[in-house]
């Protein structure tokens, strides 16, 4: 008996495969793909995923369906996408000019590399955020820079430790949410450009085969047709809630370019070993849409398929994260290293921006009662003296929730209005009268510009959508004190760099309290 082939399961559906050969086949071929999509869809049933390649099918309309009633419809779809990607450029131009600024070389992924190098496909390929990459020996000055500029990290980490972190703005409490939108603030910062090989220095050798593009009149770079159309299988077939197929279209269209070589192709795969990854991906052009694979290809793709550790790697990035189980996370974990083990990346600055902290001990608690303030307001501000700034001391921070039954809270840290780190408290409490107490022990930054006798620390109850709440939900309590301790040196914060208005966007409701200046040995 065959065993079941498990990556068929996630395949574009039959639908979605009609659109796809629309877009692809010959004009008598995909005329009927697309009506035999109309008789069992329509445009106002139809799913995200089939709204995605009805904008890039749009174009091709006039030529296989010249009558088709359709095309006012289509229009439509085609100006909401140019609409959508139009709103994410205006903010990631910000990020770019930036980067630029600071001589920091930018390389722009997936669906952006395809505008970038021909922008009439803003209206085709809808970009749901923006994703960059930086040289990996420039990371850390990269976020340095965008921190400075009033940017921070979505999730409290930096893209050093991770293979990519989400940055965004640092928002108002109430923007306008009719032009403002928290993914249109949305630019994700990748160290490495596929899932695949995160813990090596691949990507060394895509920095050499870049092409030069123009972005918004900005000097861009974009990677190479070989390397998007590798980029675009290794992804496709990884887990996505939404499940979009734009994937199929980027790597065929960037087999056809003129830069494309199957040799490279071939190295490539070799050199990352991932030709496990990229078979479900390839089995679909060619048993689907007739797409033609070299036999050097299948070959690559065989060898790595014999390493287990490979292929269940594979299956286990196409299920969603909550169903991952701890034998699959290490499966993920042993594959990454027997991939990257020659050329492990070793971050050059080991910074702490995320806190877990610790919960108190019942005795802990009493004495840290005595020092805390009730806080009647999300955002909170304390004066530090330019002597608690020095790396060799750190900042405890003492946090007692009432009524909380979130199981996620999180407060933000900026220093002089720019953010620096997070503190995130994880807990399992359903009883609103419960008490949450916690310490964390923060390592401050070194300041690096100004010279201010006091600088203002202030903490911010951000919500799971990373907003500022209009009111306190619950109780919070927090108490704050220096203690001179022998600590790591953190990494550096700049202060009064460019954009400073960026820095003071949260900016309201806030209560200031005096942090006691005596330091405990």
């Amino acid at each position: 008996m065959k065993k079941p082939d498990f990556s068929r399961a996630d395949w574009p559906a039959p639908e979605l495969c009609l659109l796809l050969k629309a877009y692809i086949c010959p004009e008598k071929q995909a005329h009927l793909a697309w009506r035999e999509w109309l008789a069992t869809r329509s445009i106002d049933n139809a799913t995200w995923a089939e709204i995605r390649l009805l904008a890039a099918l749009a174009g091709r309309i006039p030529l296989i369906d010249p009558q088709s009633p359709e095309r006012p419809l289509l229009d439509g779809v085609r100006r909401f996408v140019w609409t959508r990607n139009q709103a994410r450029l205006d903010n990631s131009m910000i990020v770019i000019d930036i980067l630029n600024k600071s001589g920091i070389p930018v390389m722009v992924l997936k669906g952006m590399a395809r505008i970038a190098t021909n922008p009439a496909l803003a209206s085709a390929r809808y970009v749901r955020d923006i994703d960059i990459i930086v040289d990996a020996a420039r990371i850390d000055e990269t976020c340095n820079v965008l921190i400075a500029n009033g940017w921070r990290p979505l999730y409290g980490r930096l893209p050093g430790e991770s293979r990519a972190e989400p940055f965004g703005r640092l928002l108002p409490e109430h923007p306008d949410r009719i032009t403002v939108t928290q993914e249109d603030f949305h630019v994700d910062v990748h160290r490495s450009a596929i899932h695949f090989g995160r813990s090596g220095t691949f990507d060394d050798i895509l920095w050499t085969r870049c092409n030069n593009a123009v972005l918004r009149g900005r000097p861009v770079k974009v990677p190479s047709e070989t390397d998007q159309f590798i980029h675009a299988l290794a992804h496709g077939v990884v887990f996505d809630i939404e499940k979009p197929v734009d994937w199929v279209i980027d790597a065929l269209d960037a087999s056809r370019g003129k830069g494309f070589s199957w040799d490279i192709c071939a190295a490539e795969l070799q050199r990352r070993h991932i030709g496990a990854a990229v078979a479900s991906g390839v089995e679909f052009l060619e048993s689907e849409l007739g797409f033609k694979v070299p036999e050097k290809i299948h070959n690559i793709i065989k060898r790595d398929k014999r390493y287990l550790l490979y292929s269940t790697e594979a299956r286990v990035y196409r299920k969603p994260p909550n169903d991952r189980s701890s034998f699959n996370k290490k499966c993920m974990r042993w594959a990454e290293w027997l991939r990257s083990r020659n050329c492990f990346y070793h971050p050059q600055q080991q910074s702490t921006t995320l806190w877990e902290g610790r919960k108190l001990r019942q005795t802990e608690r009493e004495e840290a009662k005595q020092r805390n303030t009730c806080l009647t307001a999300p955002i909170a501000n304390y004066k530090l003296h330019s002597s608690d700034l020095f790396p060799d001391f750190q900042l405890v921070i003492n946090i007692e929730i009432t009524g909380c039954t979130d199981p996620l809270i999180r407060f933000d840290l900026l220093l002089d209005g720019i953010w620096f780190g997070r503190l995130r408290i994880k807990h399992s409490q359903t009883d609103e009268n419960s008490v949450l107490a916690w310490r964390f022990n923060i390592t401050m930054p070194q300041i690096v510009i100004g010279d201010a006798d006091e600088y203002d620390l202030r903490l911010v109850l951000i919500n799971l959508k990373g907003r500022v709440p209009a009111v306190m939900p619950f109780q919070v309590r927090v108490g704050l004190s220096p203690v001179g301790k022998p600590v790591i040196p953190h990494r550096t914060l700049t202060i009064d760099q460019a954009f400073p208005e960026a820095h003071n966007s949260i900016n309201s409701g806030q209560e200031v309290y005096r942090l006691e200046t005596a330091k405990n040995s």
